[in-house]
């Protein structure tokens, strides 16, 4: 996505046209890496997730890089030379942070099962699995922007600052608050640049819980197509797992070793109907 001319949409209050762009970068097809075998995780909640046709979302806290939520930042000095005294100052942080942070996130990525190192870091050394995912609806899409610096926010959350003294704590909903919450929000789909490689797609919605929860992949916008398991899937987890495909009504299949003709060969895996 064009991320400036995203935010000149925004700032210009053009938010059809800002949605726009936001909504045609997203491809149609999106993945799910899942680790298994991990012992410090449960196999079990995540084939329960996957069985009840819902995906996971997480707070971005319990995610494998220490600076997720730090793509914006608010400058004291700035705010100081400009009169505001410690607690104003404390009070912009506070609603900052309470802005720039999102509920839950789950994280997609547009590069598919033939990405070595997404196996490596998401499905525990090719022990798990990937689904294949079909975008029916990007309402809740977001593209991940890789930045090589953080940016200042500074400015628009003190304008929005001076809009709620104004208002006595009770805006009404403009235009400038509009502008402003969905900038901030922004924070949650910026990262480094060193991540680029595994060109993230996030959902994300407006709810707070301690850990997570699952949600319906009708919910999120989504809809499963294809299963592939690992190269070490474990045989326990490959058969449930074809067992849970064959539920969903969608095909399955396992990576292969390496051959002359392919580096990620597949074969279709079938289930035997279980007995009553």
């Amino acid at each position: 996505m064009d991320i400036k001319q995203y935010a000149d949409f925004i700032l210009a209050g053009e938010f059809a046209k800002a949605e726009k762009v936001r909504k045609t970068c997203v491809p149609n097809r999106l993945y799910k890496f899942v680790s298994l075998g991990d012992p410090t995780e449960s196999d079990e909640s995540k084939l329960n997730t996957l069985e009840t046709n819902t995906l996971w979302f997480s707070k971005t806290n319990l995610y494998n890089d220490p600076y997720e939520q730090c793509g914006l930042f608010i400058d004291d000095t700035q705010l100081e030379k400009a009169g505001w005294d410690k607690n104003l100052i404390e009070s912009t942080h506070t609603l900052f942070e309470e802005l720039a942070v999102a509920g839950l996130t789950c994280c997609l990525s547009a590069t598919d099962y033939t990405n070595m190192p997404m196996w490596a870091h998401y499905a525990n050394n090719s022990k798990g699995f990937c689904i294949e995912c079909e975008v029916e609806n990007a309402e809740i899409l977001y593209e991940v922007s890789y930045e090589d610096s953080p940016h200042s926010a500074t400015a628009m959350t003190a304008r929005l600052i001076h809009e709620l003294l104004a208002s006595k704590g009770k805006p009404e909903l403009s235009d400038e608050l509009i502008r402003t919450i969905t900038l901030l929000r922004f924070n949650s789909c910026m990262k480094h640049s060193s991540w680029s490689h595994e060109k993230e797609y996030r959902l994300i919605v407006d709810v707070n819980h301690d850990r997570g929860i699952g949600i319906p992949t009708e919910l999120c916008g989504v809809k499963f197509k294809k299963m592939i398991l690992g190269l070490n899937c474990s045989e326990e987890n490959q058969n449930r797992l074809c067992r849970i495909s064959r539920m969903l009504g969608i095909e399955s299949y396992k990576l292969q070793a390496s051959n002359q003709d392919s580096f990620f060969p597949t074969c279709r895996l079938y289930c035997e109907r279980e007995e009553d």
